[in-house]
């Protein structure tokens, strides 16, 4: 089997939303090992840093593939994390 070749990390966004103002948000980025560039992100997917952090670590641990990570992140809230 081979090994994945990308590696997850946290990255920081200031938003606007008429209901609530600005907030602050993180998404999750995801570089390929293989490239300089980003390979894909989710923007805007929690508001705690150290929360989506632990999820990002079992990413990188697990060498979760990208095309799971929107499942992941479904059963990240799904638990109540």
């Amino acid at each position: 089997m081979s090994r994945n070749n990308h590696c997850y990390f946290i990255f920081e966004e200031i938003l606007f939303h008429p209901d609530l103002g600005e907030y602050t948000t993180y998404g999750i980025r995801v570089d390929s090992n293989n490239s300089d560039s980003e390979f894909f992100s989710v923007s805007d997917v929690y508001t705690s840093k150290n929360n989506l952090l632990l999820l990002v670590q079992r990413c990188n641990e697990f060498q979760l593939y990208p095309v799971h990570l929107p499942d992941v992140i479904n059963d990240f809230f799904a638990m109540g994390l």
